[in-house]
């Protein structure tokens, strides 16, 4: 993707890590799902754009994690970690 066209992104993106993002991004449906007969779970979807935050974030902190060593040996699955579906962390 060109510069240019992400530029746009990383100002949304600045803009959430500083807690400054427009209220619209932050705002969820709470769906209930369905574990086992009768009893259910709140789940909040978000909007996309905030997912891709957060995971972008939670990527890079497992990566520093792992880089010193504060992680147990096996605790995560090291072949996801620093791609997610695709996207290069």
């Amino acid at each position: 993707m060109p510069e240019t066209q992400l530029e746009p992104v990383l100002v949304i993106y600045n803009l959430l890590l500083a807690e400054e993002g427009p209220t619209i991004l932050k705002l969820g449906d709470i769906i209930p799902l369905l574990k086992i007969m009768r009893r259910t779970r709140p789940i909040t979807c978000l909007d996309p754009i905030l997912k891709l935050v957060d995971t972008v974030i939670s990527c890079r902190l497992m990566l520093v994690l792992q880089e010193y060593g504060l992680l147990p040996q096996g605790s995560t699955d090291s072949s996801r970690v620093g791609s997610q579906n695709g996207l290069q962390i």
